[in-house]
């Protein structure tokens, strides 16, 4: 970092500790998009840096701060492009879970009408067969009777 020099930028800073903390910051929220305060073409980002510093355009404060650096728009766009996509892919699981679940529900559903059908069959094959013993046990009265008629007849 020869432009500007430390001897220029150490009167920005309380020390040179503070003034190294202040480059790397700034130089990390230039690399992560934030758009520069200086209208200089300087591909390094800690010369960028250094060069705001000497501007005043960054000036250190103590404490925790949360401030809102403004993006690149390139930077802005690629940003919410992907969180458009990320919330279009959440979305996407989110339905195909629904679909999957409402299809085990149908099934469920199926599975529970076969087995009521087949407790139905059960009931009806069981009146049935009562009415077919009932009918049998009927038949068989005649038939005692028939062959009792028979035998009152044979005996006379």
């Amino acid at each position: 970092m020869t432009k500007p020099s430390i001897e220029e930028l150490l009167p920005k800073a309380e020390n040179r500790y503070v003034l190294a903390m202040l480059t790397a910051k700034r130089a990390r929220q230039l690399v992560d998009g934030a758009q520069p305060m200086v209208d200089e073409k300087i591909d390094n980002f800690v010369s960028l840096a250094a060069q705001e510093i000497k501007e005043d355009k960054v000036k250190a404060v103590k404490g925790q701060q949360d401030i809102k650096v403004p993006l690149r728009p390139e930077v802005e766009a690629e940003r919410l492009n992907a969180e458009l996509e990320a919330e279009a892919k959440r979305r996407e699981i989110q339905h195909a879970e629904n679909k999957r679940t409402v299809e085990r529900m149908q099934a469920r559903e199926r599975v529970l009408e076969r087995a009521q059908f087949t407790e139905d069959e059960k009931e009806v094959n069981k009146n049935l067969a009562e009415q077919f013993l009932r009918l049998v046990n009927e038949n068989a009265g005649f038939s005692d009777a028939g062959q009792a008629d028979q035998a009152d007849q044979d005996e006379e």
